[in-house]
């Protein structure tokens, strides 16, 4: 299960990352300049939109990990990531530029502290975190109720490992309870 919980978070961080990523390439090209820097790429807006991706998947095993049990819906999962996203907007690019800012005097202006950019930054990371709560209950195959999905619903993880969908159409010995409503119906 923890398998699963981390590869929907990296699932939903891929595709909250796509989104930010794309919005670092129209207003934040800068941003994705410096990123492309940690791979010894000087300059190179798509270097830094992978290194930007990667980065965001592991973010969201991250968000796997740790809201496993509390993201059951993906209004739930909306709320705990928007949170989770100013949270890394915190512990990401904001608390190295204030250390480096206070510690060895040094002023970073395209990561003002507190200015226009750090505002941007933090939307950034506020939408990366609405779209990433919001997909990973999709991706983990649950439903807005927050029960498990039925195994004929396609997900990128397929269907719940308790039950697959050739376990489902097998036929049931008399007196076991049906496992879903179609179950039910031909019963």
């Amino acid at each position: 299960m923890v398998g699963r919980t981390l590869a929907a978070g990296a699932f939903g961080g891929f595709l909250a990352g796509t989104a930010s990523g794309v919005v670092l390439a129209v207003w934040g090209k800068p941003i994705l300049f410096q990123l492309s820097g940690l791979i010894n790429v000087a300059n190179s807006a798509p270097a830094g939109f992978v290194v930007h991706l990667v980065t965001s998947a592991i973010v969201g095993a991250v968000f796997g990990a740790l809201f496993r049990d509390s993201v059951t819906n993906s209004s739930a999962g909306a709320v705990f990531g928007f949170l989770f996203g100013l949270g890394v907007w915190l512990l990401g690019p904001l608390t190295p530029v204030i250390a480096v800012q206070t510690f060895w005097g040094r002023y970073l202006p395209q990561f003002v502290a507190f200015g226009v950019p750090s505002q941007f930054a933090a939307l950034v990371h506020a939408g990366y975190g609405l779209i990433l709560g919001a997909s990973y209950p999709l991706f983990l195959g649950e439903t807005e109720e927050g029960e498990q999905a039925p195994a004929d619903l396609v997900t990128p993880l397929g269907p719940a490992p308790e039950e697959t969908q050739a376990e489902r159409d097998a036929p049931k010995p008399p007196g076991e309870t049906p496992s879903s409503p179609s179950d039910a119906q031909a019963a």
